[in-house]
């Protein structure tokens, strides 16, 4: 379990980006650009860049993009489709970032890609290594799911239309642990394919003393794309830190 999104992810299993909208990706991306203060030329690395869903708009307007992805499926799609533009995809773990200096301007992490990891020492190191790798004054942006919401809305079973089939969703809250404890049963053409999923969510306040214990500040937080507060009803934590 602790290495459970090589299962999904690293064979690119998951599909259910090519589902967003253009225009919702767009939305983001100008939200992002805005809070971020980035503009022509300025370096930006985007981690768990999966597809290069953001990679690519943030390049077409005209930043220097690194998206760092563990999946090779995902890396290919990228690569593939960001190749007009000033972007390179890398591959690399996120606890253990392939960049020697402090020369980024900006870093985002987006769609959740952060608690996958099984212990909270790991996650620190993400951050730790984002914190590392900007520039002194340089900006972070984390787009998670917010805990308080969830949990204040939690359910057991879902599903939804993906990708010509179904995907189920079983899930379990461990209070202990922070964690959403899922399974994704993928059911396509006849075939079933189950995947577990275990995603750590915290809360603000754990989020601020990590960046804090990152060499970062966080200065801003908002509970939407619309930039609306984080209330205990926000599905999303967008947050905001600055290196010291």
């Amino acid at each position: 379990m602790s290495e459970w999104w090589q299962d999904i992810f690293v064979t690119g299993e998951y599909r259910e980006l090519d589902r967003i909208p253009p225009e919702r990706t767009g939305k983001q991306v100008d939200f992002l650009l805005s809070a971020l203060g980035v503009g022509l030329g300025d370096r930006l690395l985007d981690v768990a860049c999966g597809i290069g869903r953001h990679s690519i708009p943030f390049a077409a307007a005209g930043l220097e993009v690194v998206g760092l992805d563990y999946s090779p499926a995902y890396l290919g799609r990228a690569r593939e489709a960001g190749r007009r533009f000033p972007c390179s995809f890398v591959r690399g773990d996120m606890r253990r970032l392939p960049v020697r200096s402090s020369t980024f301007d900006a870093a985002v992490s987006l769609f959740t890609s952060f608690g996958y990891f099984a212990t909270q020492g790991e996650d620190q190191a993400t951050l730790d290594e984002i914190g590392r790798v900007l520039r002194p004054g340089g900006r972070f942006f984390l787009d998670v799911g917010n805990h308080d919401g969830l949990v204040r809305r939690f359910t057991g079973h879902d599903w939804m239309e993906a990708d010509g089939g179904f995907l189920l969703e079983s899930r379990d809250w461990d209070v202990r642990r922070g964690r959403a404890e899922t399974e994704w049963t993928y059911i396509r053409e006849g075939t079933v394919k189950r995947f577990p999923v275990s995603i750590r969510f915290y809360t603000c306040p754990e989020i601020e003393q990590m960046l804090d214990r990152a060499g970062m500040e966080l200065t801003e937080v908002w509970g939407d794309w619309d930039g609306g507060p984080l209330t205990m009803e926000s599905w999303r934590m967008l947050a905001l830190g600055v290196k010291r």
